[in-house]
C-alpha cells in the first residue's frame, strides 16, 4: 500500500485497510510505503498494529532509485506528474507499477478492505465492468511483462488533466490487447479470464460494489443484506474518490462499519473509543 500525499498521519480508513491485509495474510509481509520521512505515532495506533501483526512493516521510498532504469524514468524526471491536476494520484499510479516491477506482489489502494486470504492469487487483475479492469488492486510476479507494458504506455500517454487516463484506462487498454478482447465480462465467462500470462478476475473478486453504487457501502441499515454480496469476494473497495466526505457512524448498520468489525478490529476499537465516526484519509 502506498501513501503518496506526504500525510504523516493516515486516518482510520487507511489503517483499517492496512490492518485487514495484515490480518488476512499473516504468512506474507504487508508493507506501507510512505513518501514522507516518517509516520506520526501520536495516538499509538501504529504501535498497536505492529505489535499485533509482526508481518506489518512501514518504510519510506527513494523515488530517484525507484524509477531509475524504468520506462517511467523520463516521466518522473520531467515533473509532469507534479504539475498535474492530481499530483499524488499521478505519482501513485506510477509508483505502484514500479514497486511491483522491482519486488513482485500485491498492490492495494488505501480504500480497500481485505476480506480473505489472497496469498494463492498470482498474476491477477480485477475487472470492474465489461470495459475496464482497475489498477486499485493487482498482483504480478517480479519483472512481469504486463507491468512493463503498462509503464511504457504511462510514459507515452500521460495526461495530467484527466484522473483515470494514467491508471485505470492504461491498464484496461493494455489488458485488452494482451487478452485479445474488448469485453472483460465475456472473457471471464468464456475462459475464466485467462490471458497469456495473467488472469482477469470477475467483478465480484475485488469490486463487489460497483462505483456507481458506492453509496450503498455507507448507507445506514443496508449492511446486513449487502454482506451477502461479499461471499465470493476477496476485497471490498470503498471508492474513496467519491466517498471521501462520507462519515461512517458506528452501530448504524452500514456495510463498511460491519466489515470493519471483522477485518480491522484493532482500528475499529480505536474509532469506538475516540470518536464513533469513520472519516476518510483524503
Amino acid at each position: 500500500m502506498l501513501e503518496m500525499s506526504c500525510n504523516p498521519r493516515p486516518l482510520y480508513r487507511s489503517w483499517c485497510g492496512l490492518e485487514s491485509w495484515a490480518l488476512q495474510n499473516r504468512r506474507s509481509a504487508v508493507w506501507l510505503v510512505m513518501l514522507g520521512t516518517a509516520v506520526d505515532p501520536t495516538g499509538g495506533l501504529l504501535l498497536a498494529l505492529e505489535h499485533a501483526y509482526p508481518n506489518l512493516h512501514v518504510v519510506t521510498v527513494d523515488l530517484e532509485w525507484l524509477f531509475r532504469d524504468l520506462p517511467t524514468k523520463t516521466l518522473f524526471s520531467s515533473g509532469q506528474w507534479a504539475d498535474s491536476t492530481w499530483p499524488a494520484k499521478s505519482l501513485s499510479n506510477m509508483a505502484r507499477l514500479a514497486l511491483v516491477w522491482h519486488y513482485g506482489g500485491f498492490y492495494a489502494d488505501f480504500d480497500t478492505v481485505c476480506l480473505r486470504q489472497t496469498e494463492h492469487l498470482r498474476n491477477v487483475v480485477g475487472s470492474q465492468s465489461a470495459n475496464y479492469v482497475n489498477n486499485a488492486i493487482f498482483h504480478f510476479d517480479r519483472h512481469h511483462p504486463f507491468v512493463h507494458q503498462n509503464m511504457e504506455r504511462q510514459n507515452i500517454s500521460f495526461n495530467g488533466a484527466l484522473l483515470n487516463v494514467n491508471g485505470v484506462n492504461i491498464m484496461s487498454s493494455t489488458a485488452k490487447m494482451a487478452c485479445n478482447t474488448t469485453n472483460f465480462d465475456e472473457l471471464v465467462a468464456q475462459s475464466r479470464g485467462k490471458c497469456r500470462s495473467f488472469t482477469v478476475l470477475p467483478q465480484s473478486a475485488f469490486y463487489p460494489v460497483s462505483w456507481e453504487n458506492w453509496k450503498d457501502i455507507f448507507r445506514l441499515g443496508a449492511g446486513p443484506d449487502l454482506m451477502k454480496k461479499l461471499n465470493s469476494s476477496f476485497v471490498l473497495h470503498a471508492w474513496n474518490v467519491f466517498s471521501a466526505p462520507y462519515p461512517v457512524r458506528v452501530g448504524r448498520g452500514a456495510l463498511y462499519d460491519l466489515v470493519s468489525s471483522a477485518y480491522c478490529p484493532i482500528t475499529k476499537r480505536r474509532v469506538v473509543d475516540e470518536e464513533r465516526v469513520w472519516y476518510s484519509p483524503y
